[in-house]
């Protein structure tokens, strides 16, 4: 599926076995569904990467959510790398990630006015969090948060 239509897509999709309730946003790109993937990131880069990228350009999106946690040491950031470096040499394409908590963005659809730069990756690009759709917000608020690789 697309990496920048699996809202209206997921509209008109009817539930799915994943748990993913009828006309709830599918997934994007090759991502599990928003709350899904309850392993580990890189579990979710080994299952993403065992999929034909060639024959799939453009649509082999991975959305990973870490803990801020995560990436605010020198080992953290060193880890996240080596699992992107890894990604890449089983052949996976696309992965991006966000690394905002959960409470950042509740609090920045309350107050957008304090969140003006705050800038989020959504399907394939970046933008200002508040100015998304509430339901692409809710979207990438539902992704799994990662504290750990």
């Amino acid at each position: 599926m697309g990496i920048s239509n699996f809202i209206p897509t997921g509209r008109v999709v009817g539930a799915t076995a994943c748990g993913r309730k009828a006309g709830e946003p599918i997934s994007e790109g090759v991502s599990p569904v928003a709350g899904t993937d309850i392993s580990t990131p890189l579990a979710a880069m080994r299952s993403a990467a065992k999929m034909n990228q060639d024959i799939h350009s453009g649509g082999t999106l991975l959305n990973i959510r870490l803990g801020h946690e995560l990436v605010g040491t020198k080992r953290g950031r060193s880890n996240l790398a080596a699992a992107v470096l890894a990604f890449f040499d089983m052949g996976a394409f696309h992965v991006q990630f966000n690394t905002l908590s959960t409470e950042t963005l509740l609090d920045a659809q309350v107050h957008p006015e304090n969140y003006r730069d705050l800038l989020v990756r959504v399907a394939g690009y970046s933008t200002q969090f508040v100015h998304l759709s509430k339901i692409l917000q809710d979207s990438i608020i539902r992704r799994s948060v990662h504290d750990g690789l």
